[in-house]
């Protein structure tokens, strides 16, 4: 980088960084709450996504299954209505009340239930109240400092540098890398990275079959790039012959999707692999879709413990949280 921009960068980071821990720091001792189950967080350090809702599912299957009460807490990010909103089965899934990660975390755990709130400690204090449940799960939690945590996971990025000072200071980063001391564990994905309170873990995509030889992919993830990837790796004997890619937590419109269906006319495709966050985004369109002979074909993502599971056991033990996998 220039010279002249890394002295003007540099001081506004130390400047953000300073503000950020300041009001970290202010909030856990004057107001913050804990709620009388176990909470354990879910976040990251990092910018845009990293697989915080496949995590959060997983972890609750291993808590209920191991014969916890359990419920989650969501912002439910970018969604348009700023109400709170218990889940039950008779709520509508609509994303564009609860949010597209929250719809994905419905679906998937249909008998968990979910409060969502723009304010976490209080959507914490609505599932005590109404669920008493064992342990809270909070999806991107590490930054809401108003709720004090049992636990804090934290994932990393195998791309980012533990001891790289440029992200610690620049806009890859939401907190300075140090804010890592506090986590009880962290998460490390597709890597061989070797320290005590570091969990391996893997995200295995699962497609299945394409008929086709062609398909394109469509996706609006905080990284495209490596979805559209992994789904290239997997389809072999298929070509990917176009990407439609989109910002984060991207809202679907008609437009867009007339746009994409006659993109995939134009190049002579049937075919549109995307992601369970998008479907859930592209429901109301499904039936344009097919009337235009459009085959969506969603991919999943199974996570898999890699290394030191043993970390992940003890840390939940030493809360009375006694994980049976």
């Amino acid at each position: 980088m220039n010279n002249l921009l890394y002295i003007p960068l540099l001081f506004a980071s130390f400047i953000y960084n300073a503000i950020t821990q300041l009001r970290r720091i202010v909030i856990e001792r004057y107001f913050s709450c804990k709620p009388k189950a176990k909470v354990v967080s879910i976040g990251n350090l990092s910018f845009g996504g990293t697989g915080k809702t496949p995590l959060t599912i997983w972890l609750a299957r291993q808590l209920q299954q191991s014969g916890y009460k359990v419920a989650i807490v969501s912002r439910g990010y970018n969604r348009k209505s700023k109400e709170d909103v218990i889940l039950n089965p008779s709520v509508l899934l609509d994303y564009a009340l609860i949010g597209d990660e929250v719809v994905e975390l419905r679906e998937a755990l249909p008998d968990i239930p979910i409060v969502i709130s723009e304010k976490k400690w209080f959507a914490a204090q609505l599932a005590e109240e109404h669920f008493q449940p064992d342990a809270i799960l909070v999806d991107d939690g590490f930054q809401h400092y108003e709720l004090e945590k049992d636990i804090n996971i934290v994932i990393i990025d195998k791309e980012l540098e533990l001891s790289s000072t440029w992200n610690t200071l620049f806009y890859k980063l939401r907190e300075p890398i140090s804010r890592l001391r506090v986590a009880d564990i962290l998460i490390e994905k597709n890597n061989n990275i070797e320290k005590d309170n570091v969990v391996n873990i893997k995200y295995k995509m699962i497609l299945e079959d394409i008929a086709e030889s062609k398909y394109v992919t469509l996706s609006a993830l905080g990284n495209n790039q490596k979805f559209i990837d992994g789904v290239n790796k997997l389809s072999q004997n298929s070509n990917c012959i176009y990407s439609f890619t989109f910002p984060d937590h991207h809202p679907y419109t008609i437009e867009d999707v007339n746009k994409i269906i006659n993109k995939c006319n134009e190049l002579g495709i049937s075919t549109i692999i995307t992601t369970k966050k998008d479907e859930t985004k592209l429901k109301n369109f499904l039936n344009l879709f097919n009337e235009r002979n459009k085959n969506l074909v969603v991919s999943l993502l199974e996570l898999e413990i890699k290394g030191n599971r043993e970390k992940l056991i003890e840390v939940f033990a030493n809360h009375n949280l006694h994980l049976k996998f």
